[in-house]
């Protein structure tokens, strides 16, 4: 984002240091013409043009192309802004692939477990030929039971916790083309309202994000409700 308006902004100083210099050149040419015709100045009861009006007119002129540069830090801003805002309307105007089913409800409980039926899944940007990061996974994750998942970067670790709060949806298995469920106590993740399913997880990320303020503003921010202790 950055290094895109730095050169729209490189750019058009370019564009008007190669106007300024055009701008001597025509205006120097002009007057001459001016003074050699003897044109009458309409400004000064029409007198013929002389080698000071020319000089005068130019003297004007650079202050206010001189002015001009001088904004062009503010216009600078300007345009950065206008990127920046642009993306932060793309993301409130976006339409989100996932929502609540008709239907689905806002209260559940889970007493059994967290079951990953024949789950298969794959980045939405990620290319076409590239395989899926898992396919046709089964596992359960018991209820008041600590569960560890291990293996190397990119195996999906985080993925799963990430598809456990429906950020993302799983994908056709490429064996037998079914779509896998995730579920509570038997129930499809998929009936659950997102607002309850996604409040009622705690997440701690490897590398958080703070957002700006004090500790104590981003823990609220996780749950505006929470009191001090």
């Amino acid at each position: 984002m950055g290094k895109s308006y730095q050169r729209r902004f490189a750019f058009m100083v370019a564009i008007m240091k190669c106007a300024i210099f055009m701008f001597y050149t025509f205006a120097f040419y002009v007057g001459s013409l001016f003074v050699l015709e003897q044109r009458p100045n309409s400004n000064n009861e029409d007198k013929p043009y002389t080698a000071q009006d020319v000089l005068t007119v130019l003297i004007a002129l650079i202050t206010g192309f001189l002015s001009l540069i001088a904004a062009l830090p503010n216009i600078q801003a300007v345009m950065g802004a206008k990127q920046v805002g642009g993306e932060i309307f793309s993301v409130i105007d976006r339409v989100p692939r996932i929502m609540d089913q008709v239907g689905a409800v806002s209260n559940f409980k889970l007493d059994d477990c967290i079951s990953f039926n024949n789950i298969s899944f794959k980045y939405p940007t990620a290319p076409k030929e590239q395989r899926n990061i898992f396919d046709g996974v089964n596992f359960k994750i018991k209820a008041g039971e600590s569960t560890a998942i291990v293996g190397p970067s990119g195996f999906g670790k985080s993925t799963i916790v990430q598809m456990l709060e429906r950020f993302y949806s799983p994908v056709e298995n490429k064996v037998d083309g079914s779509m896998g469920e995730i579920q509570f106590d038997g129930r499809d993740i998929r009936t659950i309202k997102l607002k309850d399913l996604r409040e009622s997880i705690g997440y701690v990320p490897q590398e958080p994000t703070l957002i700006i303020g004090t500790i104590r503003e981003n823990l609220l921010f996780g749950n505006k409700d929470a009191n001090d202790q």
